[in-house]
């Protein structure tokens, strides 16, 4: 959409690889993305995506973009995953680092839970 074209220079039609090359795609750690480790493309591939953090680098800025990125499949009526909804939204590093110290706190809870 327009909104998302004019914070990304992403224009519609482009393709994973595009953006992935074009926008120096990293995850929140600064590590390269894969087209396959895209939130779209774990959509597309049935994967709920919640609250993904996201790092860009839009061709002609000279600071990342951070992006809270939200997915989801959308399937026909037979169940195949036939498109994504994604909904991004750009936030602050401060709120980064805030919502990866929040999922590491929930991570690290679900993993002692049970054990004594």
């Amino acid at each position: 959409n327009r909104a998302f074209a004019g914070l990304t220079s992403v224009q519609p039609g482009a393709t994973l690889e595009e953006i992935v090359f074009r926008c120096r795609m990293r995850t929140f750690d600064g590590d390269a993305m894969d087209v396959a480790d895209m939130p779209e493309s774990r959509a597309l591939s049935g994967e709920t995506v919640s609250s993904m953090l996201v790092r860009m680098r839009p061709p002609g800025r000279d600071h990342d973009v951070i992006l809270a990125v939200n997915g989801q499949p959308a399937r026909d009526a037979a169940g195949k995953v036939v498109a994504a909804v994604l909904l991004s939204r750009p936030i602050s590093e401060e709120v980064a680092m805030a919502i990866e110290v929040r999922r590491l706190a929930e991570d690290r809870s679900e993993s002692t839970n049970g054990v004594r």
